[in-house]
């Protein structure tokens, strides 16, 4: 349920769902300035303050900790500080060029990693020296038909191809070919893996797949919704639950039960626990 503020028209001050209940505060101009999340009996409280362009200058969160963002002449975020359990770091700074897309960040442990692009403004690369270094390459329809690897030597290449709809239908490297095919309706009909082949048996009357045969086998059952609501076979049993609007509350497996809450706005408002069996 949410409540709209009297002195600022059309934004939420309060919700309140199953995770608990949330307070919004904001400043003359409109811009939100506290959130403030009751959780089990606890407020967790998020400050937000604004620079003179309105731009968000800094975050506080709930321990204490805050990062404070700076910009260049085009509003582009250019650094990126925290106070970190409190001591003052850079945890990056960022190069780029008006309307252009980065090119290059410093972290604050020294790692500089790189960024280039082609005229269309695809990247074609991303570099840090004996780090990462990875190069794309793209087809007409601007889909990656490439990625190269000069510093993984295990994965030096993969390929991607795609079929006349523009489904990805192969993939190809040094870790194993893979490749897919599908039926009339877009269904995925089989998924070949090193040589071993899974073939997917959806349900005609509406689509769902409750069934996957072959090396890798699995079944699934779902809802009235077409929600997921448990699977078996190949990497374990799982059973799933969902809240009245479709959200996954809970998932059980070998291990115990893992639970999530979500608050009106859909984010996740609760660290996911789990219960042992």
């Amino acid at each position: 349920m949410a409540q709209r503020c009297k002195r600022i028209s059309g934004k939420a001050c309060s919700i309140t769902d199953a995770s608990g209940n949330t307070q919004y505060t904001y400043d003359t101009a409109g811009r939100l300035k506290t959130q403030v999340s009751k959780i089990n009996g606890v407020n967790y409280t998020l400050t937000y303050a604004y620079d003179s362009y309105s731009r968000l200058q800094s975050l506080t969160y709930p321990g204490g900790n805050k990062i404070t963002y700076e910009y260049n002449n085009w509003s582009q975020v250019s650094k990126v500080s925290g106070l970190i359990g409190g001591v003052q770091k850079t945890i990056a700074t960022i190069e780029q060029q008006p309307l252009r897309p980065i090119h290059k960040v410093t972290f604050g442990n020294g790692v500089v990693r790189q960024y280039s692009y082609d005229t269309n403004d695809r990247l074609t690369g991303i570099s840090s020296p004996s780090i990462q270094g990875l190069g794309f390459s793209y087809n007409n329809n601007n889909q990656i038909t490439a990625v190269t690897n000069s510093i993984n030597a295990a994965l030096p290449q993969q390929l991607f191809g795609y079929d006349e709809v523009g489904r990805l239908g192969s993939v190809t490297s040094s870790a194993g070919d893979q490749s897919w095919t599908f039926d009339a309706n877009g269904n995925r009909e089989t998924h070949t893996w090193g040589g071993a082949v899974d073939d997917y048996v959806p349900n005609s009357g509406n689509n769902r797949i409750p069934t996957i045969t072959g090396s890798r086998a699995k079944n699934f059952t779902f809802d009235s919704l077409g929600n997921t609501t448990a699977k078996s076979g190949y990497g374990g049993n799982q059973s799933y639950t969902y809240d009245a609007f479709d959200r996954m509350s809970s998932v059980t497996h070998s291990g115990g039960t893992t639970y999530y809450a979500n608050n009106g706005l859909n984010q996740r408002s609760l660290r996911p626990c789990r219960s042992h069996h």
